[in-house]
């Protein structure tokens, strides 16, 4: 989960520095939903009852907003689905490698020409 500093700029916790692995094996179901707040949010259902749930936004960081990443929440249509493709992408990645990265797609059409600030960011993840 890159892009989440705290105000010295450093990252905020070891589980904060973008290596959260999951083993593929664990993974029951992928839900993805927008919050009442707007918030998109991945729930990643694990064996044993547990669970990884996410916070997404078009923001890295906390600066100038006040429910970041609630009122920074990717506005492009269907972006909930692209959402929910993209874990499950990182899911199915590489057979039998030893990792794989969930890249987001931009907030914008799917056929858009690339622009850096469209770019969607993980702004939260919590095992329980």
């Amino acid at each position: 989960m890159g892009g989440v500093t705290t105000a010295a700029g450093g990252t905020k916790a070891d589980f904060m520095n973008g290596d959260n692995l999951i083993l593929a094996s664990d993974i029951v179901t992928v839900k993805c939903t927008v919050l009442g707040s707007g918030a998109f949010q991945g729930e990643i259902l694990l064996t044993g009852g547990k669970k990884v749930t996410t916070l997404i936004a078009t923001d890295p960081s906390n600066a100038g907003t006040a429910n970041s990443p609630d009122d920074k929440a990717p506005s492009s249509t269907d972006y909930v689905n692209k959402f929910k493709e993209a874990i499950n992408k990182a899911i199915t990645a590489n057979p039998g490698g030893v990792k794989s990265t969930i890249s987001l797609p931009q907030d914008q059409d799917s056929q858009a020409k690339y622009s850096f600030g469209k770019t969607v960011y993980f702004r939260h993840f919590l095992y329980s």
